[in-house]
C-alpha cells in the first residue's frame, strides 16, 4: 500500500499503441530504469508494470506528499515533478528517436 497524499510522475500506457510503447520500454529496461531510480529522491518509490487502473499499464515515480500542502509544499513539488519529468523525458525520448533511425521516417 503506497502512503497517501501522494505524487508521481507516470507513464501510463493502454490500448494497442500503449502496449506497443510499453514493450519497446521494457525491452530496454536494463538501460532506462537505473537511470530513473538514481534521480529519485530518499522516501521515493518506482513502480514498472500493471497499473491497479484496469486495462493500464505504468512506469511510475510516487513521492509521499504529506499535508500541509502549502507554498514551501507546494514548491518542493513543482520542483521534484520537474526534475524526475526531465530524467523521464531524456530516459524515454530516445525510443522514438530510435524508431525514426531504424525507419528512416517520423515517430507516430
Amino acid at each position: 500500500m503506497h502512503p497517501y497524499p501522494q505524487i508521481g510522475v507516470f507513464l501510463r500506457c493502454t490500448g494497442p499503441a500503449g502496449d506497443a510503447y510499453f514493450i519497446l520500454a521494457d525491452q530496454t529496461r536494463n538501460a532506462i530504469e537505473p537511470r530513473l531510480r538514481a534521480a529519485l529522491e530518499p522516501g521515493a518509490m518506482m513502480e514498472w508494470g500493471t497499473s491497479h487502473h484496469p486495462g493500464m499499464t505504468d512506469i511510475a515515480a510516487i513521492m509521499a506528499a504529506p499535508l500541509p500542502w502549502d507554498d514551501a509544499a507546494c514548491d518542493w513539488h513543482i520542483a521534484w515533478l520537474l526534475q524526475i519529468g526531465a530524467v523521464w523525458w531524456n530516459g524515454f525520448a530516445f525510443l522514438a528517436e530510435e524508431h525514426n533511425d531504424n525507419k528512416g521516417g517520423a515517430a507516430p
